[in-house]
């Protein structure tokens, strides 16, 4: 996951859930945001711990424009599951 906000859609989606993975031995903080003008922040600067799977269920919520998201460091993973 880049350590930056980084968009993995270019259109509004339904998202039915993200799954965050954390490799590292210590936490790591994981924000989540859609994309519009001013975005609503879904996850803000949430702590992943060490060696950790989190599943953020989020049953179809639209975010609109993009989902967006960003890793406070390195060994973070995930998956967002959606439909447009």
């Amino acid at each position: 996951m880049p350590t930056s906000s980084t968009a993995l859609t270019a259109t509004t989606s339904c998202v039915v859930a993200i799954i965050i993975t954390n490799t590292n031995a210590t936490a790591q903080m994981v924000t989540i945001t859609d994309g519009q003008g001013s975005p609503v922040t879904i996850v803000s600067a949430f702590s992943v711990p060490g060696n950790s799977q989190v599943t953020f269920p989020l049953y179809g919520s639209q975010m609109v424009s993009s989902i967006k998201w960003s890793a406070g460091g390195t060994g973070i993973t995930g998956t967002a599951v959606a439909y447009q």
